[in-house]
């Protein structure tokens, strides 16, 4: 099965990337694709939320609208959240107009049709709901806005977003037309994932609890869904139900994750983060590759003792083909008389702090460590090869 992502603009391409990343991190026969920026329609019209209490209810449905016609509508970038202030004003889409956008996104790349498409956008949808599947059971949006409003100005949005989708991929192989999923939601929540969430504040029991109720289970045994999907699906919702949790719990109970080094995409995953990601560039990486091998640090004069290292990792992740320039860059990188050694170092920090935040980052990057080299403090038990 392949579930294509794709978004609006205003869903920036760094969450959109994290939300990749975690999802495709669950091996299994589910595979994840990034897919393209696609544009929406103006909107169908404006909806004011006079009080929180409003804005926090999803509103029943029993039929899905009809779709409106398309046009042409320049989409703002937002990058942080700001909360609302009510009487609080948005532009809203009919459903029906994501479905057509990821439908004629469907057409134009090819899509096969028994393939998933989920379109995430920060835009509101007529309903007010977090997301929802076309009668096709292929094609679902999901509402990228506002999970700081229900879990905190401090939440990683990857993890309700990621949630989101796993649920919808489980309700499109359980149900079989959009009546049904209708008629299963739970009203009051129960902490399953099949809870409406009629107050959409119950959305953060139902993800904390990440559970599946008793009826839920039978109906998922009587109609033999595939084990190899439900493993990988309930792996992802119990990893973000793991990680919800830690995040919670952080400030009171901190502990290190362990990280794997992954040289195809440059990137060092944190695995009890959520597989959280610090993409670094091919000299950076070769770079903090060598520390990795050393757990009680090198004294920075001494690196040109290791070019034969250093030029075997960038060799295999620069992608450059001339071994003289190659050969000359691990040169500059490793001359301690040269600023790039330390230039080098100063950036490998400031992505590890910006990803992680300053006290989280700490055991990360390289740095003086107490017997006067420079070194990654990190235990390596929890280096993962």
């Amino acid at each position: 099965m392949k579930i294509h992502l794709i978004r609006t603009s205003d869903f920036s391409d760094f969450h959109f990337e994290d939300v990749y990343n975690l999802l495709s991190a669950y091996p299994g026969a589910i595979q994840f694709i990034q897919g393209g920026v696609v544009e929406l329609p103006l909107p169908s019209g404006e909806k004011v939320f006079p009080s929180s209490e409003e804005f926090e209810v999803q509103e029943k449905v029993s039929i899905v609208q009809e779709s409106i016609s398309q046009r042409s509508f320049f989409m703002d970038r937002k990058q942080e959240y700001i909360k609302p202030v009510f009487p609080y004003k948005k532009s809203f889409f009919e459903w029906d107009i994501f479905f057509d956008v990821i439908k004629q996104y469907r057409t134009e790349n090819e899509i096969a049709e028994h393939d998933l498409i989920f379109l995430l956008s920060n835009q509101y949808n007529k309903n007010n709901w977090f997301a929802f599947i076309d009668d096709s059971l292929k094609n679902v949006f999901i509402h990228t806005d506002d999970w700081p409003w229900f879990f905190g100005l401090n939440t990683d949005i990857r993890f309700p977003i990621s949630y989101e989708i796993t649920a919808w991929i489980l309700r499109s192989l359980l149900f079989r037309n959009q009546n049904e999923i209708i008629d299963s939601f739970h009203n009051p929540s129960l902490g399953c994932v099949n809870d409406f969430c009629l107050n959409k504040k119950e959305i953060t029991l139902k993800m904390r609890t990440a559970d599946v109720c008793e009826e839920c289970m039978q109906l998922i045994a009587h109609r033999d869904l595939p084990p190899h999907y439900l493993n990988q699906l309930f792996s992802i919702i119990d990893g973000i139900r793991s990680n919800l949790m830690f995040r919670k719990r952080v400030g009171v109970v901190f502990k290190d994750s362990r990280i794997k080094p992954d040289l195809d995409s440059k990137k060092i995953y944190f695995i009890d983060f959520g597989n959280l990601a610090v993409r670094l560039n091919p000299k950076e990486i070769s770079l903090y590759l060598l520390f990795l091998k050393f757990p009680d640090g090198l004294a920075l004069n001494s690196l040109s003792d290791y070019q034969k290292e250093l030029f075997y990792y960038y060799h295999q992740v620069s992608g450059r083909a001339s071994l003289s320039e190659m050969q000359n860059t691990i040169s500059l990188l490793s001359n301690y008389l040269e600023g790039e050694l330390n230039t080098t170092i100063s950036r490998i920090k400031n992505k590890f702090k910006l990803e992680l935040g300053e006290e989280m980052a700490k055991n990360y990057f390289i740095q003086l460590l107490p017997n006067g080299v420079h070194g990654i403090p990190l235990n390596r038990e929890l280096l993962v090869v």
